[in-house]
């Protein structure tokens, strides 16, 4: 039982800082607000990803007891498409502030980011499932348990990069700036791989 609570969980806090996801959220987050604010909105983060992740598995399980197929397109596009709009948005933000902050996302935005890498990563979730767990209860338990790893490790990382406001101001900038690029082109190269 330990073990069936321990295991998901260190797979969800790992899958929590897979490049993709820090650089999404590395761009989302506001770096120079409190530590707390910034935390719960990693976190539902973690509860959108869950639950898209939660909902495509249990689909996608029903369906291929019956049917087997493969899906007609790559949902990580989705999330190569994403990265690159969040970087473009996050330079036009630095580009074009005047002396004001970077207006703030809302935790919204967060949950719908969440759900689209959730729908991109439940493949690989749901080969994980087909290859330790087995039976719908065993199934849901595992989702349970990865889900709270990817919650506590999305908050974890979005409270981490508030301490990045103790860097002075041209400091900051440049790493935000450095972010935005690598979000664009992670999402370039991602795309590149999905249609190769």
């Amino acid at each position: 039982m330990l073990e069936m609570m321990i295991a998901p969980m260190i797979i969800g806090l790992s899958h929590s800082v897979e490049t993709d996801h820090l650089v999404a959220v590395g761009n989302m987050v506001n770096v120079k607000s409190n530590w707390l604010t910034e935390s719960s909105k990693g976190a539902i983060w973690g509860i959108g990803h869950t639950v898209s992740v939660t909902l495509a598995v249990l689909v996608l399980a029903m369906i291929q007891q019956y049917y087997h197929f493969e899906l007609p397109f790559k949902l990580e596009i989705l999330v190569a498409i994403m990265l690159v709009g969040i970087g473009i948005l996050r330079i036009f933000k630095l580009l074009n502030k005047k002396e004001a902050e970077i207006k703030e996302e809302k935790k919204v935005v967060f949950f719908h980011i969440g759900l689209i890498h959730g729908l991109a990563g439940s493949g690989t979730v749901a080969v994980l499932l087909s290859s330790l767990v087995t039976g719908t209860s065993g199934k849901l338990l595992f989702l349970l348990w990865f889900g709270l790893g990817t919650i506590i490790g999305m908050g974890l990382i979005t409270a981490l990069l508030t301490r990045l406001k103790f860097l002075k101001s041209s400091y900051l900038d440049s790493f935000l700036f450095s972010a935005a690029c690598l979000s664009i082109v992670f999402g370039i190269k991602i795309f590149i791989e999905q249609i190769s």
